[in-house]
């Protein structure tokens, strides 16, 4: 991630992480609606869905009240969509999440592909107040093969979540793996992540 960013990120963190929903977040799994531990909002165009579509999707962006997906995007996540837009101009679509200690996470999921672009790519960013040397106060992305026999070269893939790197899942991720963030018994410090997609 560029340094100027970086530099809004530890400038801006408080204010940024004080932003988060007064809930936690509501997903659609499996057509069931489910608490996750962690806060997240859907910002700018994210689509609406009937039902009956979600029944083999793992994962939704939001529970059945989707009357809050489209909101505009607060002004001091803004610098990061510019700069995703200027990688790759499809990028419409902005989900926040908010993690607040080890206990926060999400669990093992494909995101819906309803109404993307074809193949098109989700990209995510890792926000912390600042850089650390110690690695284990980050989070880690962790990846699994949907069929082992198929598709594993390894049993999982663990990414740390450092605050310069910026994670893009495209192609047949979203077919043949799954992604999460585990709970850790390490003390993690908060974590504002930032995912961006691309719709029709």
């Amino acid at each position: 991630m560029p340094s100027e960013l970086q530099k809004h990120t530890m400038e801006n963190f408080n204010k940024m992480f004080n932003l988060h929903p007064n809930e936690r977040h509501k997903i659609i799994m499996h057509l069931n609606e489910v608490n996750v531990n962690r806060w997240q909002q859907s910002y700018l165009k994210t689509p609406e869905y009937e039902l009956d579509t979600l029944k083999h999707q793992s994962y939704m962006y939001s529970g059945f009240d989707t009357s809050t997906n489209n909101n505009q995007l607060p002004d001091l996540f803004q610098k990061y969509y510019d700069y995703m837009k200027s990688t790759n101009d499809k990028y419409n679509q902005v989900v926040v999440n908010w993690y607040e200690n080890e206990n926060d996470h999400i669990a093992y999921h494909s995101d819906c592909e309803i109404g993307m672009i074809p193949n098109a790519e989700i990209s995510i960013i890792s926000l912390y107040e600042k850089m650390d040397d110690n690695l284990k106060n980050y989070r880690v992305f962790s990846i699994i093969p949907k069929n082992k026999e198929v598709t594993a070269l390894h049993e999982k893939i663990n990414i740390i979540l450092r605050p310069d790197i910026i994670i893009t899942m495209c192609g047949q991720t979203q077919k043949e793996f799954k992604h999460g963030i585990e709970q850790t018994e390490n003390k993690v410090v908060p974590r504002i992540s930032i995912s961006f997609r691309q719709f029709v």
